[in-house]
Formats: structure tokens, C-alpha cells, sequence
């Protein structure tokens, strides 16, 4: 069975809903070596996408599922929510690799 493991602080601002634009300062872990592979806090440039539209890999889009703005979260993500058997070779994710991802809900509009 796959699942996401949560944990959120914060729930001062509104919940994101589905077809609402989704902003967050993301960081995203290897799980297996706890290696970090990407981080928008160190680029200063959020990720923005739609929920409930397919713009984000599966295991991002329902990590955020009832989130709240101000918020932050950690999530355990399977490969298979991820990247899939590929991984992601461009962010030093290998095959069949889970992540983890902290996630700080900016903003939903």
C-alpha cells in the first residue's frame, strides 16, 4: 500500500482547495540518504502550480491536500508518487528512489 507520512505546523490562513493555485518554498530530500537534492529557499524563486491539475508530481499534490497557508509540512513521498522507476537523474535522484519534501505554503489564490 502506498501512503504519505504528515506532519503540519501552522494553520493560521485558509486551506488550499482544489483548482486554486498552490505557492510554497519547497526543500527535497533523498529519504534512502537524507542527501539534499533541491531547495527554492536557496534559489529565493517559489514553485507555483495548480491543484488537482496534474502540474506537480502526485506525492507534492497530495501532501498539500488540506494545507493551510503559513503552514508547513513534511512528507514522505514513494518513488512511485515521485518520479517513478526513472527518478530524476537531473536532480540526483536515483531509480526507484522515495523523497522527502518540506513544504511551507506561501500562498492560494
Amino acid at each position: 500500500q502506498v501512503g504519505l507520512e504528515r506532519e503540519q505546523r501552522g494553520v493560521e490562513g485558509a486551506e488550499v482547495q482544489p483548482g486554486q493555485t498552490a505557492v510554497l518554498h519547497l526543500v527535497a530530500y533523498r529519504a534512502d540518504t537524507g542527501e539534499q537534492l533541491d531547495s527554492t529557499w536557496e534559489t529565493a524563486q517559489t514553485f507555483s502550480f495548480v491543484l488537482g491539475t496534474g502540474d506537480a508530481i502526485p506525492g507534492l499534490e497530495l501532501g498539500i491536500e488540506a494545507m493551510h497557508v503559513g503552514g508547513r509540512r513534511q512528507v514522505v513521498v514513494p518513488y512511485i508518487l515521485a518520479f517513478g522507476d526513472a527518478g530524476n537523474p537531473d536532480l540526483g535522484l536515483p531509480e526507484k528512489t522515495d523523497m522527502v519534501l518540506v513544504l511551507d505554503l506561501i500562498a492560494a489564490y
